[in-house]
């Protein structure tokens, strides 16, 4: 596996962006932006955020997990492979992303309290520019041959 680490000018925080992944096996999702997170910077289990969303999202993210008392990781943590599937984050039909975890320690399971904030976070956070301009380019270029069109016949006429 390949990854890149990408800083984003409006955070402190690094996101790990990964290539040559798949998830079927629990490892992680090509092209999809990470964030690990978990109770502390010495959790013996590590949540990892994992989003399509790219432009602002992961910082609207970030921030949220802080502002929820939780320890955002500057980069992977741990293996790639291994994450157990917690659940998805929705808002108006649109997936905000989905919440893993990994055990360090035999023995130890997942802290549902954290999942809920990691999840309330994604049900919580809209990724409003990334809609916005999935939404707003395809619009525009309509408008626009819309108009042409439009000029085009009237100007036969």
């Amino acid at each position: 596996m390949s990854s890149r680490l990408t800083k984003r000018s409006s955070s402190s925080h690094y996101y790990v962006y990964n290539s040559n992944s798949n998830q079927d096996n629990g490892c992680l999702i090509d092209g999809y932006w990470q964030i690990y997170f978990g109770l502390n910077a010495s959790a013996e289990d590590i949540y990892r955020i994992s989003t399509p969303w790219t432009l602002s999202y992961p910082g609207k993210v970030t921030s949220a997990l802080e502002n929820a008392s939780l320890y955002v990781y500057p980069n992977n943590p741990v293996a790639s492979c291994g994450w157990i599937h917690l659940g998805d984050g929705y808002i108006s039909g649109i997936n905000t992303g989905t919440v893993y975890y990994q055990i360090l320690k035999q023995g130890v399971t997942y802290d549902p309290t954290v999942f809920e904030s990691g999840l309330n976070v994604l049900n919580s956070q809209y990724p409003s520019e990334e809609v916005g301009l999935a939404v707003g380019i395809p619009c525009g270029f309509a408008a626009l041959v819309l108009l042409l069109c439009c000029l085009f016949c009237c100007r036969n006429d």
